[in-house]
């Protein structure tokens, strides 16, 4: 590895309580999602070059199961794909769900995804 540094660029804070943590050289874009409605406080996941989901973190508290499922199961699932299977979702009689939250996070950082590509 070269002395270069594998960052790009820093992000900063983006609308409805998304930030974008860094953008690596290597094209990987790392979030971090301020939940509400649910008991996590916090969803940190990354999106690659591809598009694919990577590293997905839930932290604040929440159901163990649900909280280690998600991630698993999300893990390099095209970014589409998992707002298209999870967004909507109820937790009981709350209106959103961690699943909800997590495909409105992702969907907010695909848009600044696209703002930045363009840019």
């Amino acid at each position: 590895m070269s002395g270069k540094s594998q960052f790009r660029s820093f992000g900063g804070r983006v609308y409805g309580g998304i930030s974008c943590r860094a953008t690596l050289t290597t094209g990987i874009v790392m979030f971090e999602y301020h939940a509400s409605g649910i008991c996590p406080s916090t969803i940190l996941f990354d999106i690659d070059g591809e598009r694919k989901m990577r590293s997905i973190r839930f932290e604040g508290g929440g159901c163990s199961g649900n909280l280690q499922a998600l991630p698993r199961l999300c893990e390099g699932m095209p970014a589409e794909n998992v707002i298209k299977s999870l967004k909507g979702i109820q937790c009981g009689s709350k209106p959103t769900s961690c699943g909800d939250q997590f495909a409105r996070a992702v969907e907010k950082a695909l848009e600044h995804i696209s703002q930045n590509k363009s840019q």
